[in-house]
């Protein structure tokens, strides 16, 4: 009797296991679902997708099932792992995570800021998983700011501040062995022009005398 209570006992101990880590991963696949990110949860090994939400499905794969391709290949048309995969650095160290970095793909043609650890899945076995948000757009916002930032809009040359950063970054790297110029153009009487033609025709001397300065560079 006390072994059959010992072996039930120990059943019963197992199938309670069992329910808490179905009962967590529900939790946990509920949660990510609804974080905000895409996320994906891949074996470390074969790099095979066990789960992904509901977020990245919507977002980047049309049709099929997802489970069982590799991750490389699913996001990024990769025959192998990202070059930027931190999956091996994770095991390495023995680390949870995440590390956070940014990577573009060349499939989607997008930029994604992405976090990628270590978590336990089934059986107590640790996955690898990736949550990223794609921040192309932002991306290109950043960089028209800080275009428009640096630049006159009406003639498109650099701005004064743009102007002596780049000077100061010259200097910086001068070795006072090699000669460089520094080239000022002035338009002379420029004001009465403006006066008699209006100021439309003074911004079209001013622009032109930019392309042309800019067909001379090129050329250069």
């Amino acid at each position: 009797l006390w072994n059959l209570a010992r072996i039930l006992g120990t059943s019963l101990e197992q199938i309670k296991l069992k329910k808490d880590a179905i009962n967590k991963k529900r939790l946990l696949s509920n949660v990510l679902n609804t974080s905000g990110f895409n996320v994906m949860v891949c074996d470390i090994d074969s790099a095979e997708v066990l789960w992904a939400n509901d977020t990245l499905q919507a977002n980047y794969i049309s049709a099929g099932n997802v489970l069982g391709r590799k991750c490389h290949e699913l996001l990024h048309g990769l025959e192998n792992r990202c070059q930027g995969c931190k999956v091996a650095e994770l095991v390495e160290k023995g680390e949870n995570g995440p590390i956070c970095h940014k990577r573009f793909s060349q499939k989607l043609k997008r930029s994604f800021i992405i976090y990628e650890g270590l978590i336990q899945w089934d059986n107590g076995r640790p996955a690898h998983i990736e949550y990223f948000l794609d921040v192309t757009e932002v991306e290109q916002l950043r960089k028209e700011v800080e275009y428009y930032a640096n630049i006159d809009t009406l003639t498109g040359a650099l701005n004064r501040d743009k102007l002596i950063e780049r000077l100061d970054g010259h200097l910086a790297g001068w070795d006072k062995q090699t000669d460089f110029t520094v080239v000022f153009l002035d338009a002379d009487n420029l004001k009465a022009v403006k006066l008699e033609s209006g100021y439309h025709t003074g911004d079209q001397i001013l622009c032109h005398m930019c392309t042309v300065r800019n067909k001379a560079l090129a050329y250069k």
